[in-house]
């Protein structure tokens, strides 16, 4: 029987993800998805792909497709922000093969891409309800995993900061979720399986400038906290924006445990972070 991987496309659409060296997240995540698939197909995996082109399934329809799909793996692909240096993979509270994954994976980036993987390479997240805390590994009825091989907004970009690079990370992914089913891609067949229908592949996207220039952030609401770096946690909290007051530069976007912040500076340089959520913020050109 034809083992399956659902390869879930991080971001997209109106969501940018992490926006940082002119390097846009939903664009790398979409070359190094690619990758994972072809790398896979190879080896005569089915492979689907939660998005192909530049649209934002929402975190439910990411799961649901896998699970009406019966996929036996799930990996979702991301890039990471907040001036970090390593490779990370987030797995399920269960462990189990989630966690086998996410190890297979982890290990893959390291001895592939020579990539830091700090004293904690992967871990999971639990919610206040008990559950798993991100929506794509507790909605999937599979195994899964969310893979962040690098930050984009640090040193840490040039491991991955050309199209060729970040295809190579996908398929040092690959690698890893072969492991973990079972295959060894090293003593693989000469001639693999060629996909019957491949998908295009994508091109590589153009140099960006921060596409927030231009651009200054207001608040909303009165009391609204910002941060000294990427965090909803309290003690991170360094000031309060009132009502119609903001910072002057908008930087870029970066998520912070499944919610976005932007990354902003005041007027003397200094740099936090704040909510991007537009019931709370409003970004107005200077």
């Amino acid at each position: 029987m034809t083992k399956k991987v659902f390869i879930d496309v991080g971001h997209g659409g109106a969501d940018p993800g992490a926006v940082a060296n002119g390097l846009v997240e939903k664009e790398m995540a979409r070359i190094t998805a690619y990758a994972v698939k072809y790398e896979l197909e190879k080896y005569g995996i089915e492979t689907y792909l939660s998005r192909t082109g530049d649209t934002y399934p929402s975190l439910s329809d990411r799961s649901n497709s896998a699970n009406k799909w019966g996929a036996e793996l799930f990996v979702s692909v991301h890039y990471n922000a907040g001036g970090g240096d390593r490779a990370e993979v987030i797995h399920s509270i269960a462990g189990g093969t989630s966690k086998v994954l996410a190890q297979n994976i982890i290990d893959a980036i390291q001895n592939e891409m020579k990539q830091n993987v700090g004293s904690i390479p992967i871990y999971s997240k639990k919610g206040s309800d008990g559950k798993d805390y991100h929506a794509v590994i507790r909605q999937t009825k599979m195994p899964a995993v969310i893979v962040e091989p690098a930050f984009i907004d640090s040193d840490d970009r040039s491991i991955v900061d050309t199209v060729p690079e970040q295809q190579e990370m996908g398929r040092a992914i690959a690698h890893g979720i072969l492991k973990t089913l079972g295959i060894d891609y090293k003593t693989a067949a000469e001639k693999p399986e060629t996909p019957s229908k491949p998908e295009p592949k994508p091109t590589a996207p153009k140099p960006l400038t921060n596409p927030y220039a231009g651009k200054k952030l207001v608040s909303k609401t009165d009391g609204l906290r910002f941060y000294a770096k990427p965090s909803w946690s309290n003690k991170d909290v360094v000031g309060i924006v009132k009502k119609g007051v903001g910072f002057p530069t908008v930087l870029g976007i970066v998520d912070v445990n499944g919610s976005p912040q932007y990354k902003v500076q005041n007027s003397k340089g200094k740099t936090f972070y704040i909510t991007a959520a537009p019931k709370h913020v409003e970004l107005k050109t200077k």
